[in-house]
């Protein structure tokens, strides 16, 4: 069926009236199926959890191949489907769903050396995805994955596979906050600023969230003010990455430190 309607490509509104009225749902499903296996059969092969264009500083990569086959499949299949079939949809809801399995055992393998910036740097790269998907089909990532036929599990945005992972950037958050001498200056090193300042920016630059590094990265808060702005900043980038359980556990932490500073104001 495939073969035979790419070979009829050039009289698009005869075979979308064929496709659409003949083919029952579950004969459209089986082809649809068909085509977005064919289509993403090299990409199984480029990107294997395995190999290094499938490690989780690649992940860009990945989203740069599939763009390229969703416009080439748009340009040059358009005519063969009929519009009913939803076929882009489709296609990206199976990218996504290989993708996300893919990205759940890198990132269990990378789990105990796995840096906050290497988390960030790869979530946002899929967050941008998401979102540049989410225009195309006006609608969100969650509702296009549903489109996947016959899925293992309940479809998931890829996103979503750092979730369990989002407590190496809570910890983060713990671990660059100090305070000083006086009981009014309360000092923070300003890891998340530090850490999404790269892309956020135009030059993507880099900053340091080494601990040690320099006290540049240090600001005194001499006021609760500042402190709670620092706070709202705070909660505010998290829930770009996150509105689920690393959100609460943000909230928790931030709690616990506004009761150590109450503290030390007293």
């Amino acid at each position: 069926m495939l073969t035979c309607l790419a070979k009829t490509s050039g009289a698009p509104t005869f075979v979308h009236l064929v496709a659409s009225d003949l083919t029952p749902l579950c004969c459209s499903n089986h082809f649809v199926e068909k085509y977005c296996a064919l289509e993403l059969k090299e990409y199984r092969r480029i990107f294997k959890s395995t190999d290094e264009a499938g490690q989780l500083d690649n992940v860009s990569r990945r989203f740069a191949w599939f763009r390229r086959i969703l416009d080439a499949s748009s340009e040059e299949h358009a005519s063969v489907f009929p519009e009913s079939w939803h076929v882009p949809q489709h296609l990206t809801a199976k990218f996504a769903h290989l993708t996300r399995d893919d990205l759940v055992g890198v990132l269990q393998k990378a789990a105990p050396s796995l840096t906050v910036t290497a988390l960030l740097e790869a979530l946002q790269h899929v967050l941008e995805f998401e979102n540049t998907m989410a225009r195309q089909f006006k609608k969100p990532m969650s509702e296009i994955v549903k489109a996947a036929t016959f899925p293992v599990h309940a479809p998931k945005t890829i996103s979503s596979a750092f979730e369990p992972h989002m407590s190496v950037f809570v910890d983060a958050q713990d671990r660059y906050v100090v305070f000083g001498n006086s009981p009014q200056q309360l000092i923070f090193r300003r890891a998340l600023s530090d850490m999404l300042a790269p892309y956020r920016s135009a030059a993507r630059s880099r900053t340091s969230i080494d601990p040690a590094a320099a006290d540049a990265s240090a600001s005194v808060l001499p006021s609760s003010t500042e402190l709670f702005y620092f706070y709202g900043q705070n909660l505010d980038q998290c829930a770009k990455l996150s509105t689920g359980k690393p959100l609460f556990d943000l909230c928790t932490l931030h709690r616990k430190w506004l009761r150590i500073y109450a503290g030390k104001s007293d």
